[in-house]
């Protein structure tokens, strides 16, 4: 009797296969893909490999919002009414509803590098990616990010790589801040350079680092027209 070929979900389950294709796609094409089975929805939400490379540029979730109040909307924009609601809070508030989701699913700790290239996104909402214990995130990209006061942003730095702080590992390691957010010889190493000692960083800035074609031209089809990204 002839064997069957391998079906997705067995290809999927190594973890070495798995790893090399979950940066190549959409975040929401993987929520689809968690849809087909239980058993695929399982291995998706329990693999770190599936979610160690995660580019939120492209969905429509992710972005603000800058319409005013009175067109209408049920979303978090209603929160511009509460007069305790800072600048920052507001500006960052797409984002962190995208955070407080991922840590509910406990996937938001498995991401080593964070993609937010063109997102709103204020200089506290970094010092929670950096500095805060729910976040993993090694490599974090904010090209074209706007809402970023880069005084801040350098006060954020200089506080994290402080002599006093506790002694723990910082995870964090490089930060993309300068260039077009459509340059892809500026693009975030995929993970494999995380593991290979591609990147090069300093206290509070990364000075130089290789990038994968690969994860490359993957960006620039995501960002070319992802049909799918309506699904967060």
């Amino acid at each position: 009797m002839e064997a069957l070929p391998p079906t997705l979900l067995d290809l999927l389950s190594n973890s070495l296969v798995l790893g090399q294709v979950s940066p190549l796609l959409p975040v929401s094409a993987l929520l689809f893909l968690s849809r087909t089975s239980k058993s695929v929805r399982q291995l998706i939400y329990s693999s770190r490999e599936a979610w160690r490379y995660l580019d939120l540029s492209p969905l429509k979730s992710a972005q603000l919002d800058a319409s005013p109040i009175d067109v209408g909307g049920v979303s978090w924009r209603a929160e511009r009414m509460d007069e305790a609601l800072s600048e920052d809070d507001f500006y960052a508030g797409p984002l962190r509803g995208i955070f407080s989701q991922m840590h509910s699913w406990r996937v938001l700790k498995w991401v080593q590098v964070l993609v937010l290239d063109g997102l709103s996104v204020p200089a506290d909402l970094v010092r929670e990616i950096v500095m805060e214990e729910r976040f993993g995130v090694r490599i974090l990209s904010v090209r074209g990010a706007t809402h970023l006061n880069l005084s801040k942003l350098q006060q954020v730095l200089v506080y994290a790589v402080r002599p006093s702080r506790p002694e723990t590992v910082l995870r964090f390691k490089a930060l993309y801040v300068f260039g077009s957010k459509d340059d892809p010889k500026q693009l975030p190493p995929s993970i494999d350079l995380l593991n290979g000692g591609g990147v090069t960083a300093s206290q509070g800035a990364q000075i130089g680092a290789h990038w994968n074609s690969r994860s490359a031209e993957a960006l620039q089809v995501t960002k070319s027209g992802n049909v799918l990204s309506q699904c967060m």
